[in-house]
């Protein structure tokens, strides 16, 4: 805008103000932290402002250029000006900058500095205590716009200036008196400030708003400074930044657009330390920034000053407690969007950890308080009563207004001036509309943050609610963030006067852009749409060059959302402000805006009338007799983008119109972040949440180390401008250079339509001098520990806001990875702890390791098995002699991870699982380790990192027997001989360990028994039908010392006896069978043939005695339910009357492995039964004494113990001596687990196979086999010599390593040997040759 020139007063230099500053506030936010000095805080401020203003030249403010030196510079010794950079005025004036030449990569060398002051010509604060004034006027010169120069003698700012306590004092008045404005907890006004400022009387004099140094005390501003003319960072406790604000540049944008030319910046850190810790009980210090004033060209708050409030409190029970933090785009452009409305958030967090943060609408004061009202004089009017008399006395306002009596703040005196107006040219004052307001039909959610703003349709429609439509253009969005501690319960929407942030923003609302499908002419050429970022009407990236390093899609023509730029030749208007963009009806319209080429001319098709004659360069609808004026098209496809329609796999036979399906206006979508979660995925972090309350997403490093991440975003739209970029960043934050993606086809990525961009922040400490340096220590690291930093991805016309990609990322410690003290879900297991388990019943390791402190930090850790024997390291504890010194791991174990919502990565929790398969019945010695898996291994900068300690366990492998005694009570299934058939065959087995009866011989014990109970009344009713007590039984019959045999015994048939050959204290397998014809086999250890030892006589011997018996066990035939019984290690005992019953008394010994079928097995299946370990699905009945296959009745006195029997496979684990002679025949104790007393007992050294002598349930006697030359030989086992450790399953070997012998002699008088015999043999002989092998050793002989 231009000023007029010449000698003006300095009320109406003041009147200007708005002029020069209305044009360069965008954005503004403050956050603030505690120093740890009492009451000291420490505030950044972040705003954005015009480019290509005149800086410099209004305000005090100054800027400097570092590169050029740090000397601050401006320009305010001639009067104010606005004028246009490339004016030569402002050439030669070297105190004004407009960044007008500035390139991109010289941003950062720029400072600019905000002072305290009044007024645009920057005088100091009112009242001043010093009586010297920033500018020296001359004598007799009341103007104070000229001739001006600088008091050398004066502060910047004295110290008496202060802020008028009501934002309608003019600053004339005698007293300051407050009018503050009462508020809902929704921040809605229910009383005006205005009206306690009337009654007050803080609104006379009327028409002035006061003067500095007129010689007029009714006008004179005296009392304090207005809030329309101050400037500068006050604290809130009278005091004010006397320094000035230093605003670092960040970034600049330099496009001549309505959404471009402006810098963003951050400022240095500057600390004030409060009085007290809040000026009164419960109530926080006020601070804020204000400067110019808002944009002209707003809809809302258009000229409205603009005002940074934050709130600060020192609260006792919070000592470290900062405010918190919010960032946003300085510009958002947002489109029309139907009901339910458009949908946006603003970001925000709290640093401390624990609270959460609230968002509201600003109040009229934190919006600035005041709009700069114009009048059509080219004037403005901060206050009613100015506002009224402006218009009255142009005679431009209505007449009811200038003439009626008792208006508030009108001049009644000079009412009679005034003269009534049929047609006035601006309305009287209005609350809604003078003072600020936000935008209409606009909510948030003091929650999530979610804006939602009612539009309409589009520019011309409301939307189904009725909303709408608004007009296109700017807004002023101002957002409060207020912070939550977790014990406030504050009903979520209501304002609680706690600390609070500013988030101060412009909205631009717009119709959706559409561009032309990518075959159409896409040049800017024929009619054209302009938009808010394009002057040429193209949108999209270029194909050749650009600003990335890979070229772009190309651009296309908008067709829709846009409209074209007018000026208004308004003379109070600056050239560079004058374009307005006039969108007209906005109408998206391919027709116009979308040429379709004709290939074979290269000149735009002009689609016409049907049937009318038609230009060469034009097809009308309907056919086309040269097929070349089209593309081919592709086969299966109707529709050829702007290039005509055709049946399926025909050629093009027409050109349709531009409407329906076949419209070639496309509208714009939006980009969005590629993720691990995303089609296409990408490396962006992926989002907590991406609905409504947003989760930022995590990250989190250790102090001292480098925090970096990659982003990246996509478009699909056919032509793609897509922004990477950020709403606000810390300290020593960077977002490298964006870089194009060529694609990834196997990704579904397009080429040149994502963009990627790497996110790092190093680790920096301040020197002496302000300069940050790098530092990789974890105490001099200042960056902060938490922190959220919000991404976004534009086409120009789209952003991802609702949400942002916002990252939370924290930064701890560093600290080492190590076992869990208390774990979640529970505690490590003792070191050295032995887990036992059986055969198919898993058994678990729990283990738990972090590296986090606090369990909020995820780092990428987790536990992994140490596969090395390192001796003294791993195994480590007790427990891990000899031979449990070496580590094997079973095949079949593996890490089972918990799926607990609750178990973050950190820590992490899992457990080592083994289910025990056949062969796998062993000793196992296991040791694990906890690693940091971001750590890498061999390398310096991240060496890796694993637990200080390693946990190390057994897990022993065990088999259950059934331990008997001759007194013991009953072991009986009793529902067996229920399922059994009497008339069917009858098998029955089992593995019995009888022990050796002692002095008195011969002892019959009962094994097993189906007896019966049977005592029926006979018809007479004088006889009983009482059957056979013992209907099938198996006997253990010691007849000598040592020696005994089995017996099938029933009362029917007699006792079969086997040979007296079997040894007590010894495994032995017994079953017989009854065929249907009552012939039947008593089997002792086997049926068909013995597993001899490779070489020697088998010592083993097996017994197959035949049986004729009509007997079966009583299976209840005649319905008694009582009768029929099956019991195991007992005799009779149960004072049945038949002497038969004590044949036997009961077992002493152990038992294992009852088997029963309802029909006789084969031999050869009886063999098969013999060593098998898996289930029998036809067996009737099947006892392997795990916990769920027991006698349904066993007495507590019948133990389960734990005991090796052949049929088990056992390990060996080591052995007494790993190395003998090639000759063999050296007895070595050999070590394992699961040995038997077996009469198959033996080793095997590869495939030689050798006798064993037990000697406990972990050791064994073998003697070395002889072999023809030295080598290695593989030491196994076998309990019935048929099967062997399998080294595989048990995760270890062991080899017996057999050498030649040889001679040693040490050189002594006494060394050597004698073989004087050999003489004997050479007697005949008349030639001798001598030969051998030697090895001297070096040095004399002993002496």
């Amino acid at each position: 805008m231009s000023v007029a020139r010449g000698f003006l007063s300095l009320g109406l230099v003041l009147l200007f103000a708005c002029t020069a500053s209305a044009t360069h506030f965008r954005y503004g936010t403050v956050k603030w932290v505690p120093t740890g000095v009492q009451n000291e805080a420490e505030f950044e401020l972040k705003a954005a402002f015009r480019k290509d203003y005149n800086w410099g030249a209004f305000f005090k403010e100054k800027w400097r250029d570092l590169e050029d030196g740090t000397e601050w510079k401006n320009d305010l010794g001639i009067a104010p000006a606005l004028l246009p950079c490339d004016d030569p005025e402002v050439a030669a004036r070297p105190g004004i900058q407009c960044f007008g030449n500035t390139a991109e990569t010289y941003v950062k060398n720029y400072e600019i500095l905000f002072p305290t002051g009044m007024g645009v010509a920057g005088h100091d604060l009112v009242p001043n205590n010093d009586t010297l004034d920033y500018y020296i006027f001359p004598p007799g010169i009341n103007d104070k716009s000229e001739g001006k120069v600088v008091n050398p003698a004066a502060d910047a700012e004295n110290t008496g200036g202060k802020i008028c306590e009501c934002r309608f004092h003019k600053g004339v008045a005698d007293a300051d008196i407050p009018c503050p404005e009462a508020y809902n907890s929704q921040g809605e006004v229910i009383a005006t400030g205005y009206d306690l400022a009337k009654s007050a009387g803080l609104t006379a004099p009327s028409f002035s708003l006061g003067e500095i140094g007129s010689g007029d005390p009714t006008k004179s501003v005296k009392t304090c400074t207005p809030w329309s003319e101050v400037f500068g960072f006050f604290y809130g406790d009278g005091t004010f930044n006397s320094d000035g604000v230093v605003l670092q540049v960040t970034n600049i944008d330099f496009e001549d657009t309505l959404m471009g030319n402006f810098f963003r910046g951050t400022s240095k850190t500057f600390t004030h330390t409060y009085p007290a810790a809040y000026p009164k009980v419960g109530q926080p210090y006020t601070a804020f920034f204000t400067g110019g004033n808002r944009i002209t060209t707003l809809n809302n708050n258009a000229d409205g000053r603009y005002r940074l409030e934050i709130n600060v409190w020192f609260r006792s029970d919070y000592p470290d407690n900062a405010s918190p933090i919010s960032s946003m785009i300085p510009l958002l452009p947002v489109p029309y969007t139907p009901a339910p409305g458009l949908r946006f958030q603003v970001p925000a967090y709290d640093p401390d950890p624990e609270d959460s943060v609230r968002f509201f609408l600003s109040t009229q004061a934190e919006m600035g308080g005041l709009l700069a009202n114009p009048d059509n004089t080219g004037g403005h009017a901060w206050h009613i009563d100015v506002y009224r008399n402006n218009i009255c006395s142009e005679k431009s306002g209505p007449a009811v207004m200038c003439i009626q009596s008792g208006l508030s703040g009108l001049d009644l005196e000079a009412a009679s001036q005034y003269v009534q107006v049929n047609t006035p040219f601006k309305s009287d004052w209005n609350d809604d509309d003078n003072l600020p307001h936000t935008p209409p039909d606009i909510s948030i959610d003091p929650v999530t943050g979610v804006v939602t703003w009612r539009t309409g349709d589009d520019m011309n429609t409301p939307d189904a609610d009725g909303y709408g439509p608004l007009p296109t253009g700017f807004y002023n969005l101002v957002v409060m963030v207020e912070e939550r501690k977790p014990k406030d319960n504050d009903g979520l929407g209501i304002r609680n006067n706690q600390v609070k942030v500013p988030i101060d923003f412009l909205l631009y609302l717009y119709p959706p852009m559409h561009y032309c499908n990518m075959d159409c002419d896409n040049t800017p050429t024929g009619p054209i749409l302009q938009t808010m970022v394009s002057r040429d009407g193209l949108y999209g990236d270029s194909s050749v060059g650009g600003t990335y390093p890979l070229s772009g899609t190309g651009k296309c023509k908008i067709c829709g959302g846009g409209g074209m730029y007018l000026s208004t030749n308004d003379t109070k208007v600056r050239a560079e402000d004058d374009d307005v963009l006039f969108y007209g009806n906005s109408l998206n319209n391919g027709t116009v805006y979308c040429n379709v080429p004709n290939i074979a001319t290269g000149e735009p098709i002009e689609t016409c009338c049907l049937g009318a004659a038609t230009p060469a360069t034009s097809v009308e609808y309907g056919f086309v007799s040269n097929p070349d004026f089209i593309r081919p098209p592709t086969p299966g496809h109707e529709y050829q983008g702007c290039l005509g329609a055709a049946p399926i796999g025909a050629a093009p036979e027409s050109i349709v119109p531009y409407s329906g399906i076949y419209d070639v206006c496309n509208v714009n979508m939006p980009p969005y972040f590629l993720t691990p979660a995303t089609t296409p995925t990408g490396a962006s972090p992926l989002l907590g949440t991406n609905s409504p309350p947003f989760e930022p997403a995590y990250v989190s490093y250790n102090l001292g180390q480098s925090a970096s991440f990659t982003l990246e975003a996509y478009d699909d739209d056919e032509c793609v401008e897509i922004i990477l970029s950020e709403t606000g960043m810390l300290v020593n934050m960077e977002l490298g250079p964006a870089e194009r993606i060529e694609g990834r086809e196997a990704d579904g990525i397009e080429p040149m339509k994502s963009v990627r961009r790497q996110f790092t922040w190093n680790p920096y400490k301040t020197e002496a001098d302000g300069t940050l340096t790098y530092t990789d220590s974890a105490e001099e690291d200042e960056r902060e520990q938490y922190s959220v930093t919000c991404f976004f991805a534009s086409d120009s016309y789209l952003l991802t806001t609702y949400p942002f990609h916002c990252i939370k990322i924290e930064l701890l410690q560093p600290t080492t990875v190590g076992w869990c003290d208390t774990p979640p879900l529970y505690d490590n297991p003792p070191i050295g702890q032995v887990y036992t388990t059986y055969l198919n019943e898993e058994v678990c390791i729990d283990l738990c390791v972090k590296k986090s402190l606090t369990n909020t930090y995820r780092y990428n850790v987790g536990v992994r098995a140490i596969t090395t024997t390192v001796p003294g390291v791993a195994p480590i504890g007790p427990g891990f002699d000899f031979p449990y010194d070496d580590l094997n791991y079973p095949m079949s174990a593996g890490f089972t991870k918990f799926q607990d919502p609750d178990n973050l990565q950190d820590p992490f929790v899992t457990s080592y699982c083994f289910t025990p398969g056949i062969g796998e019945e062993c000793v196992f010695v296991v040791c694990f380790e906890g690693v940091d898996s971001d750590t890498i291994p061999g390398t310096d900068a991240t060496p890796e990192e694993v637990t200080a300690d390693n946990k190390c366990y057994k897990i022993e492998v065990y088999n259950r027997v059934l331990l008997f005694d001759e007194d013991a009570d009953l072991a009986e299934v009793t529902w067996l001989t229920e399922s059994l058939t009497p008339s069917g065959g009858l098998t029955a087995s089992l593995w019995a360990k009888p022990k050796c009866g002692g002095d008195v011989l011969p002892v019959n014990e009962t094994l097993i028994v189906f007896g019966s109970n049977r005592d029926i009344p006979a018809p007479n009713g004088i006889l009983v039908d009482d059957g056979l007590t013992v209907r099938n039984s198996i006997i253990w019959s010691e007849t000598e010392t040592g020696i005994g045999s089995f017996i099938y015994f029933d009362e029917a048939a007699g006792d079969f006896p086997s040979k007296v050959a079997y040894q007590c204290d010894l495994w032995h397998y017994i079953a017989f069978t009854i065929n249907e014809d009552n012939t039947g086999t008593l089997f002792v250890d086997g049926a068909l043939r013995g597993y001899d030892t490779v070489g020697e006589i088998d010592t083993h011997i097996m017994d197959a005695v035949p049986i004729v018996t009509p007997s079966r066990p009583d299976s209840h035939i005649d319905g008694d339910d009582t009768t029929g019984f099956f019991k195991i290690g007992s005799g009779c005992h149960l004072g049945e009357k038949k002497a038969s019953c004590s044949y036997a008394m009961g077992f002493n010994g152990h038992i294992d492995e009852v088997r029963v079928w309802d029909y006789a097995l084969t031999a050869a299946q009886i063999d098969e039964d013999m060593f098998s370990r898996l289930p029998d699905p036809t067996a009737v009945l099947e006892l392997s004494m795990v916990p769920s296959s027991l006698p349904d009745v066993l007495a507590p006195s019948i133990e389960i113990q734990s005991m090796a029997y052949p049929v088990l496979t056992p390990c060996v684990v080591g052995m007494e001596h790993y190395v003998g002679p090639t000759v063999g025949g050296c007895d070595t104790m050999v070590y394992g687990w699961g040995f038997s007393e077996s009469t198959w007992l033996k080793c095997a050294f590869d495939d030689q196979q050798v006798p064993a002598t037990f000697v406990s349930p972990t050791v064994m006697t073998c003697e070395t086999p002889g072999t023809n030359s030295p080598q290695f030989m593989v030491v196994t086992a076998s309990n019935n010599g048929a099967h062997f450790t399998n080294n595989t399953l048990i995760g270890k070997d062991t080899k017996h390593l057999f050498m030649d012998s040889v001679l040693y002699t040490d050189g002594g008088d006494a060394a050597g040997a004698a073989a004087d015999a050999v003489c004997h043999d050479l007697e005949d002989a008349e030639q001798v040759s001598f030969g051998g092998w030697f090895c001297p050793k070096c040095g004399p002989p002993p002496s």
